[in-house]
């Protein structure tokens, strides 16, 4: 599992940061008015999708893994996509925002488990 998260994670996090690009993008030119103005909606899910756009562009350019910092990095972006996912209009489109939650989870998850075992083995070896 290390060797599978450790050569797919950039790629992820970059499709993740296209994607949340894309939700900000969409979000915006729905709740733009004739003013101008953005709701209070739309500035949510612009600020959650820079900052995990953020982070997820650290991990895009770190080349080794460090699980702590990429497991709240996928969380983040799990939960930036669910708040462009509660933004949006109540329709079947959940089916755009559900895989990119998935995906985040499950890379998450993974950076947690590799992270446990990780630190397993330092305290297998003090004993």
């Amino acid at each position: 599992m290390q060797t599978l998260y450790a050569s797919s994670r950039r790629i992820v996090a970059s499709l993740l940061i296209a994607v949340l690009a894309v939700y900000a993008i969409l979000t915006v030119l729905r709740d733009l008015d004739a003013s101008g103005a953005l709701d209070t909606g739309a500035i949510v899910v612009i600020a959650t999708a820079v900052l995990a756009a953020a982070l997820l562009a650290v991990v895009t350019a770190q080349s080794a893994p460090r699980f702590g910092f990429d497991m709240v990095a996928f969380l983040l972006a799990a939960i930036a996509v669910a708040v462009s996912w509660g933004a949006a209009a109540l329709e079947p489109g959940f089916l755009v925002y559900l895989p990119a939650v998935i995906v985040a989870i499950a890379f998450a998850t993974m950076a947690l488990m590799l992270r446990t075992e990780a630190g397993a083995a330092v305290t297998k070896d003090r004993l």
